[in-house]
């Protein structure tokens, strides 16, 4: 098992936990107070039960990189338990990439690539998430369910993975997950056979190439300043509603 399991760490970051080879082969779960990150004071910035993992100290240009998984439903609902269980399977589908995978030419990820498997992660969640409000007749469906199905991986494709690199990020995780043995991630995907779509044209699909980081950054911003003020959205509410009145 790897000690560092993201590649190129900055000189913020310091040594995550370690876990045995064989631990998950035994059934047990996954320690809340298992450390993925730390910044160099020693201190953890991304700990497994915690609903904020800040890999910040892992970004070489040091732009905050945070998962945010109070961002997969609206705050009302993050205790049903429809939503409690796509976090926590999303949370143990990360941690598979990051201490099961070997990825690259030093079995190591790189925080970028990880960062696209957190956010496509998210993207599956929330169409798990419009299925089940939206089709009454549907049982609840969790992402150990999509995974383990050609049929809804090739309606999210159809229906939400509008471009090559959501189809390429989507099909590299089931990849990832096809490789672990059912006895660590409790998925059977031995029948799953999906085929990139041919409708996309890679050539013309280019763009100019822009940093990572400044999506990242962008992306937390904007979560982090939704989130500001989704906090005081009926007072903000109110306030609007004042301001129409001519007389005020």
């Amino acid at each position: 098992m790897n000690d560092i399991v993201l590649s190129s760490p900055s000189k913020m970051a310091l040594t995550p936990d370690t876990v045995e080879a064989d631990y998950y082969l035994h059934g047990s779960d996954i320690r809340n107070d298992f450390v993925l990150c730390r910044n160099k004071k020693g201190e953890a910035t991304a700990t497994y039960g915690d609903n904020v993992w800040d890999f910040t100290p892992y970004s070489t240009l040091g732009a905050s990189t945070k998962f945010d998984f109070n961002s997969f439903a609206p705050s009302e609902s993050l205790n049903n338990d429809d939503v409690i269980d796509l976090i926590n399977t999303t949370k143990k589908i990360l941690f598979f990439l990051l201490y099961k995978v070997e990825a690259g030419r030093t079995g190591q990820i790189m925080l970028s690539t990880f960062v696209s498997f957190y956010y496509q992660l998210r993207f599956t969640c929330k169409f798990c998430l419009e299925q089940n409000n939206n089709n009454k007749f549907l049982s609840t469906l969790g992402l150990v369910d999509f995974f383990e199905s050609n049929q809804w991986i090739g309606l999210y494709i159809k229906t939400n993975a509008h471009t090559p690199h959501k189809v390429e990020t989507l099909l590299t995780i089931v990849a990832h997950l096809k490789k672990l043995p059912y006895e660590v991630s409790n998925m059977n995907l031995n029948n799953i056979n999906i085929c990139r779509p041919t409708s996309f044209d890679h050539d013309s699909a280019q763009h100019p190439v822009i940093p990572t980081s400044i999506y990242i950054g962008i992306m937390n911003k904007v979560f982090d300043e939704t989130s500001f003020i989704y906090e005081y959205r009926t007072v903000l509410s109110m306030f609007i509603s004042r301001l129409d009145n001519k007389y005020m």
